[in-house]
This record gives structure tokens, C-alpha cells and sequence, in this order.
């Protein structure tokens, strides 16, 4: 996961990645016509989020090649949705994030 800025503590920071990733793993939906279809790929997203974790905005940075698998990574970070806060220690507020839809 990439962010914009650097944090003062690198142990809280990857903490918080961790518990980003988590939370948006909770959030990933593989669509079910997707893998009937066979559609794999991996979407890359970048969204940015309040101090408070509300996402404000996200984007599709690279397409998996299937508009469904697109709108199912897009669907894990919508603006608007609250996602866990950082900690006043972590400054990144922008993250690009790799979402893969793999049928193994």
C-alpha cells in the first residue's frame, strides 16, 4: 500500500496499513458473474480519506480489462464510506492499493 506522505513513526504506520488492509479485504467482493465468466486481473486503486477516515475520493489508477472486476474494486473504497482513522502519528491520507481477483 502506498501513501503520499511519510509518518513520523514507521511502526505506526505499517500498523495502520495493516489494519487498513484488513478492513478492506472485509469489504472485497469478488462479483459471482465475474468468476463464472472467468474475469481475473488486479484493479489498481488510489483513494484519499479524512483524518477522521471518511473516503473523499477514489479512483481506478489500472483496469483489470473487465468493467465488472473494475466496479467490484471501486466498490471497496466508495466516497463517502468510513474506513478505520489514522492515528495522529500516521499522515498519509492517500493510498494506492492493489485489489486481485483471482479464481485459485
Amino acid at each position: 500500500m502506498g501513501g503520499a506522505a511519510a509518518s513520523a513513526d514507521p511502526n505506526a504506520l505499517n500498523r495502520y496499513r495493516t489494519q487498513l488492509s484488513s478492513a478492506l479485504r472485509r469489504r472485497f467482493r469478488y462479483p459471482r458473474v465475474a468468476q463464472v465468466q472467468g474475469a481475473s486481473g488486479t484493479a489498481i486503486v488510489r483513494f484519499t480519506m479524512t483524518r477522521s477516515g471518511r473516503v473523499v475520493s477514489a479512483f481506478l489508477v489500472r483496469s483489470t480489462g473487465s468493467g465488472v472486476l473494475d466496479q467490484a474494486a471501486l466498490a471497496t473504497v466508495v466516497p463517502g464510506t468510513s474506513l478505520p482513522p489514522p492515528s495522529d502519528t500516521v499522515q498519509e491520507l492517500t493510498y494506492t492499493v492493489p485489489l486481485q481477483f483471482d479464481l485459485r
